[in-house]
């Protein structure tokens, strides 16, 4: 479903920032020290990407349907 390691690190900074409270500094450091600026850039592109590649928008709505259904 996912093509590349940098695909799965630009989804997973976009589930982090729309699904729990934690700052671009805080995800910069579980992707092994980016910067809170690298953190706000990458999102902001990857959000740019999924306006323009359907295929990519439709792998979201699904990883985020499938996360809205998890209880905790």
């Amino acid at each position: 479903m996912v093509q590349s390691s940098g695909e799965v690190r630009n989804i997973a900074i976009h589930l982090m920032k729309k699904w729990i409270s934690i700052t671009n500094r805080q995800i910069g450091e579980l992707f092994g020290g980016l910067s809170y600026s690298d953190v706000s850039k990458a999102h902001q592109r990857f959000l740019e990407k999924v306006k323009t590649d359907k295929k990519l928008g439709r792998k979201v709505q699904v990883l985020t349907g499938e996360v809205s259904h998890v209880k905790g």
